[in-house]
């Protein structure tokens, strides 16, 4: 696609990646932080699709082991498995939400 923005960004509860929702581009962006050195750089690890239009908003449960996404446009919660080595997503399931905009756990 020709737009994307930035929507919502995140870091893993144990600080080793990144997460950005990318309206346009339909997709969540999965960086890893370089600890090791002092200058904190970011390396992609991968670009994975929401499953949906337009992800408003994500959410990382306390643990860091699943992940929400409010797709606002095409009306849907996609939740993914979040492999806490690597930092990618596997989707797990979808559930139909009018126009969702914000998600959160507690």
């Amino acid at each position: 696609t020709d737009f994307s923005s930035a929507a919502d960004i995140h870091f893993s509860p144990d600080g080793n990646f990144v997460y950005a929702s990318n309206r346009g581009h339909e997709s969540i962006v999965i960086f890893r932080l370089d600890q090791t050195g002092q200058d904190g750089s970011l390396s992609l690890v991968a670009h994975e699709p929401t499953k949906g239009v337009c992800p408003r908003n994500f959410a990382l449960s306390p643990q860091g082991d699943v992940m929400v996404v409010a797709n606002q446009d095409s009306h849907s919660l996609e939740v993914f498995t979040v492999d806490q080595k690597n930092g990618a997503l596997s989707h797990r399931s979808s559930c139909e939400v009018r126009s969702p905009v914000w998600v959160a756990f507690n």
